[in-house]
């Protein structure tokens, strides 16, 4: 009887239940009628927001809330990644939580940017932990996936990421190595940010390898690239405190300090108060480093060793203040703190600081007892440091011998590919020598009848021939011209070239470095003058052939000259020529060919530079002359438009009347040097004549030898 009234009343509770769902069924059913969705939505959001608590984050609650209610998909997944960023720098657990969040989705997705994203950021994570080997595991996948995708800027990212993990290893060449490719492929890209962050772990290196000069070196180049990345400007604060210069290392510092606190990233900032806590007290700054390390204290640490690190420096700062007691409790919980570590380096600067607190307090035997544990730490990192450097000899060792059996493998594929590829081509060519053959067969015929059509055509055309005689006669002499030209003002400079060329081959290893740089400049303003007589020539030929059309537009000459004068301007200031450009304040609108008329200017501007000692003067004029009265010759030209005068003055070396004569004679052609030596060619005012003569514009000139010339036209 019992039994029975159990079981009975399980079936009523059984019933009850299945009605129970089912009303509320039809209730859901209901609520999500078409009418019903907004409003629903509204509740679901409503009640998502309910389960979000704060952080005090804007930008974290609001991807908080988004991923709360968003779909499983990549959105999601970009929102993961995002948080798990934001988390990094402040909450190590949390943002390793999204991580792998991230990688259990993109898993799902079969989403390789999910995964290279969760191989990225983890590796990072497990690099701050000091967990290297695995750091180097993930990121290794990292790599796989960027070169599988053949993403340069994944596969620069996940070398920086490899190299970080032979950072922490300290096997200092091998990190290089990898951040010296990443750099390669971002300069490649021209990807400033990667730029940057490979220069910043470069300095990294540099540091701990003792070269805090080539370490400023990197990064000064990186905050140019990137001067809002925290990282980068606390890398360089520490390059200039390892070079004795605090001044510059306390201003770094402060504005990684001020970015830091900006963008909430409690990891820089952490570090950054050590930094600046351990520099004062070095320079006995002690109300600044109690500051610094109050402020440390504050953030309540990242990590352990920022732990230690407070600790270390508090403990120098109560020795120097006298209180030994604070003193030896600070570095005995270093200590403490380090006891699972191999921080050998803090563990003899915490065992020296004891043994001057136990000096100082007369505890000779615990002095020496410290004494003689900081030289334990300091031979345990001897040690280190030699089976590190040996790891990482026998693994690069491995490395090369890896990469040679791949080598020879490859070899041996592509020689086998070669083979094959010789086959099929000789294959190839006897099928294609046979269809030329017929088709060499075929035209013959095709050319028998043709020949005697030509025949008749060929009595026609010499009587076209005799009328274009002169033209050709005329043409032959330009081009007599034009190889005389060649032979003197290129071929004896690029004999010149090609002998300096040969001693410098002979002579690298013999001369040194500023007798290389001096001769590689004199190389170098050679090639520039025969890249310049190059473009003369070209120029010249192209307005001898008839290629080079005038289309005359109405265009600002002053307007379209400022860059052409900003260039000469700068070339003036490395000669010390001063430039003065005198031009009207209003628009100087002229009508005619704007790259012709700039060309024109750009090339009296360089020579007037060329031909002016330093110390001399070269003035620009453009002035408006009295109003165009004539008939106009072409629609863009008003009746009332102003002539407008273009004048170049120097007080350079001026010419001689003959010299003035034979400017524009190519029979008379003639080169000259400018004063410290440049190359002229000799066609640049033979090609700003004939530019100016399609404008109806005469190039006029007035020199004097030893007081300067003045060029001048107008349009």
């Amino acid at each position: 009887m019992k039994n029975f009234t159990f079981g009975y009343g399980r079936f009523k509770k059984t019933i009850l239940y299945f009605a129970f769902c089912i009303f509320a069924l039809i209730f859901v059913v209901v609520c999500h009628s078409p009418r019903g969705n907004d409003t629903s939505a509204k509740e679901t959001i409503v009640a998502a927001d309910t389960l979000i608590e704060p952080t005090g984050n804007a930008e974290l609650d609001s991807l908080l809330q988004a991923a709360a209610v968003a779909r499983p998909d990549t959105t999601l997944a970009l929102l993961y990644f995002e948080i798990a960023e934001i988390y990094k720098n402040n909450d190590v657990e949390q943002s390793k939580a999204y991580y792998l969040k991230l990688e259990k989705l993109s898993e799902e997705l079969d989403w390789n940017r999910g995964r290279y994203s969760f191989y990225s950021g983890f590796a990072l994570m497990l690099t701050r932990e000091r967990l290297a080997d695995s750091a180097f595991a993930v990121s290794l996948k990292a790599l796989e996936i960027a070169q599988l995708e053949r993403n340069d800027v994944w596969i620069g990212n996940a070398n920086i990421s490899i190299g970080n993990s032979f950072y922490r290893k300290h096997w200092n060449q091998t990190a290089l190595q990898y951040y010296t490719e990443a750099l390669s492929i971002f300069e490649r890209i021209n990807n400033t940010e990667g730029i940057s962050v490979a220069c910043s772990m470069m300095g990294n290196i540099f540091l701990a390898i003792g070269m805090p000069e080539k370490a400023i070196e990197v990064c000064e180049k990186a905050v140019t690239l990137e001067p809002e990345d925290p990282f980068t400007l606390t890398v360089l604060g520490r390059a200039f405190s390892d070079a004795d210069n605090n001044e510059k290392a306390n201003f770094y510092f402060k504005e990684a300090l001020r970015i830091s606190e900006s963008q909430n990233n409690a990891y820089v900032i952490s570090y950054i108060y050590y930094m600046l806590a351990s520099d004062a007290v070095d320079d006995y700054d002690l109300d600044n480093g109690e500051k610094y390390l109050q402020k440390m204290q504050e953030i309540n640490g990242y990590n352990i060793y920022f732990d230690a690190g407070y600790l270390a420096v508090a403990a120098r700062l109560e020795a120097l203040k006298g209180n030994f007691a604070q003193a030896e409790s600070y570095a005995l919980k270093t200590l403490e703190i380090l006891n699972d570590d191999e921080s050998w380096n803090a563990k003899a600067v915490s065992c020296l600081t004891l043994s001057i607190v136990m000096l100082a307090q007369r505890r000779f035997s615990e002095c020496a007892h410290y004494l003689s544990e900081m030289a334990s730490a300091e031979k345990a990192l001897a040690s280190e440091t030699a089976i590190r450097s040996a790891a990482e000899m026998e693994a690069r060792y491995e490395n090369e011998k890896k990469q040679l059996e791949i080598e020879r493998q490859q070899h041996l594929i592509a020689r086998q590919n070669m083979q094959r590829g010789l086959l099929a081509g000789g294959v190839a060519i006897c099928i294609v020598f046979l269809v030329l053959l017929w088709y060499m067969l075929r035209l013959r015929n095709r050319r028998n009848v043709a020949l005697t059509e030509r025949n008749d055509a060929l009595t026609e055309r010499n009587d076209a021939l005799t009328e274009r005689t002169d033209i050709l006669s005329e043409m032959n002499a330009t081009k007599d011209k034009f190889f005389n030209i060649i032979s003197h003002d290129l071929r004896n400079p690029a004999s010149a070239l090609h002998d300096n060329l040969r001693m410098l081959v002979h002579n690298i290893r013999l001369w040194d470095v500023d007798m290389l740089s001096d001769f590689s400049n004199e190389l170098l303003h050679a090639a520039e003058g025969q890249v310049e007589l190059l473009n003369s020539l070209l120029n010249w030929a192209r307005l001898q052939t008839g290629r080079m059309t005038c289309t005359p537009v109405a265009f600002d000459l002053a307007a379209r000259l400022r860059t052409d004068i900003a260039l000469v301007r700068k070339l003036a200031e490395n000669k010390g020529v001063a430039l003065h450009c005198q031009m009207p304040d209003d628009d100087a609108i002229v009508t005619g060919d704007a790259n012709m008329l700039v060309t024109v200017v750009r090339n009296l501007l360089t020579n007037a530079v060329k031909f002016t000692a330093p110390g001399g003067t070269v003035t620009l004029s453009i002035t408006a002359d009295s109003p165009y009265l004539g008939v106009c010759d072409t629609p863009l030209q008003s009746p009332a438009s102003p002539i407008y005068t273009v004048s170049i003055t120097d007080t350079g070396t001026g010419m001689t009347p003959e010299q003035i004569e034979n400017l524009f004679r190519l029979d008379k052609h003639q080169t000259r040097r400018g004063t410290v030596g440049e190359e002229g060619t000799g066609l640049g005012l033979i090609v700003c004549k004939e530019l100016l003569a399609k404008h109806d514009s005469v190039l006029h000139i007035e020199s004097h030898e030893g007081k300067g010339s003045r060029f001048w036209f107008s349009v």
